[in-house]
């Protein structure tokens, strides 16, 4: 079921492709909320 991401992340790693650590992950990965404002809200812990 994963393994086909997981080969892909495993690609990636081996060749040294960089990614930008600053970006927001959880919108590639559709885990809500997206907007920073929504995950600093004080009901909201990360």
């Amino acid at each position: 079921m994963h393994a086909k991401t997981l080969d892909k992340l495993k690609a990636r790693i081996e060749r040294m492709e960089a990614w930008n650590e600053r970006e927001d992950i959880r919108k590639a990965w559709k885990i809500a909320p997206f907007h920073r404002k929504e995950a600093i809200a004080q009901s909201f812990m990360i």
